[in-house]
């Protein structure tokens, strides 16, 4: 039988820049970048990459915005 896996209800999309936002405005109200990674047992310099467009957001950060990851395509522009 296959493990059944938990997921979070599905919502509204958001895309790449809604996610920073998500991310800028919880590190805001939780002190700043680094309380909110250490709230997270995330690493501070990788949040602030995310948020400097240094790097995409993954599974730690995206779970921790209560949020869940899904890859999208699309046909190409002719």
């Amino acid at each position: 039988m296959p493990r059944r896996r938990d997921t979070i209800p599905p919502g509204p999309w958001i895309d790449l820049d809604g996610v920073v936002l998500r991310l800028r405005k919880s590190c805001n109200a939780a002190g700043g970048q680094k309380a909110w990674a250490a709230k997270h047992e995330i690493s501070a310099a990788y949040v602030n990459d995310v948020l400097n467009s240094r790097r995409l957001p993954g599974e730690k950060i995206t779970r921790a915005l209560g949020l869940e990851g899904a890859l999208l395509w699309r046909t190409p522009a002719h």
